[in-house]
């Protein structure tokens, strides 16, 4: 099993790879997040990657939206709302307009033994020109770092294995909007709920 590689048509300059790990142990999530804040110029590489918990991300829909709105602040004039682009993807998940509270809820956690792990790459940067390679060091990167399994990013293993739908309403305020046995596509309408309660953040 490998990282997913995604492009979006609209920014063909910048590949995306994807990783979904499980069974992580709760030691190791702490060594990560210490290496992350610890993290200096000469190791900066091997840690620069976006880390996510697993417990609100609904589906990959949901993901991808916020990696597009991410790049989409990133290269356009309105500029990040945080000090990264990674740290831009987690606040772009959340509904909630602190940074402080996204990293929180979003970002990785001792007591949430799976991960999402994001690696964005700029093609157009002249060390990033041989995508092989960049595939072998993601791949090199994450054993290294990561003592987990990992496992294909499928959307209905997403939805019965990681989220609690009750915390997952209550976060996104979606208790009044939804009921859970009328749904046919339950997944599907949280999925845009979700997105459409970060995009009207703020208002």
């Amino acid at each position: 099993m490998t990282s997913e590689v995604i492009k979006f048509p609209q920014f063909p300059e910048f590949t995306i790879h994807i990783s979904l790990f499980i069974n992580v142990s709760s030691e190791n999530i702490t060594t990560i997040k210490s290496n992350l804040i610890s993290a200096t110029d000469n190791d900066h590489n091997k840690y620069d990657y976006c880390f996510l918990n697993t417990k609100y991300i609904i589906s990959k829909e949901h993901l991808f939206q916020s990696i597009y709105k991410s790049l989409l602040n990133y290269t356009s004039k309105l500029g990040l709302s945080t000090r990264n682009l990674k740290s831009e993807i987690i606040y772009n998940l959340s509904p909630i307009n602190n940074v402080g509270d996204a990293l929180k809820r979003f970002g990785i956690s001792e007591d949430c033994p799976n991960c999402i792990v994001i690696k964005i790459i700029n093609n157009n940067n002249k060390e990033n020109s041989e995508e092989t390679k960049i595939l072998e060091k993601v791949t090199t990167d994450l054993k290294e770092i990561i003592d987990g399994e990992l496992i294909e990013l499928n959307d209905q293993y997403i939805f019965e294995n990681f989220i609690d739908l009750a915390k997952f309403r209550k976060l996104y305020k979606l208790n009044d909007v939804v009921d859970l046995n009328k749904e046919d596509n339950l997944q599907g309408r949280l999925t845009r709920l979700a997105i459409g309660a970060c995009i009207l953040r703020g208002y």
